[in-house]
């Protein structure tokens, strides 16, 4: 992940995902809670997200923080584009970068 036009690495566990389903409805893991909210695509590679509900639990400071970053990088999300192996996510102003691996649903 790109925030802050620096690159932050993600642990390999626990496994930060979005799922985007038919109708508009968005759900995932963020690192230390489940989120869930709503999505609209607006043209071929225009995408906006609405606000997201989470569970509250706490956890390690480093997972809280990357979690934080994750959640406002989606908030701000305004492209998006496939990619080989799943989908790219970008800001407006190109501030941040989140890639997506295709993964089993």
């Amino acid at each position: 992940m790109i925030a802050e036009g620096r690159e932050i690495e993600l642990p390999p566990s626990p496994l930060i995902f979005l799922t985007l389903e038919a109708e508009g409805r968005a759900h995932g893991f963020a690192g230390v809670n489940n989120y869930r909210g709503g999505y609209v695509l607006t043209g071929e590679s225009e995408i906006a997200f609405g606000l997201f509900a989470s569970t509250r639990r706490a956890g390690p400071a480093e997972l809280m923080r990357i979690e934080d970053f994750y959640l406002r990088a989606l908030q701000s999300t305004r492209e998006w584009s496939p990619s080989l192996n799943g989908a790219t996510l970008r800001s407006a102003d190109g501030s941040f970068v989140l890639e997506f691996i295709a993964g089993r649903g």
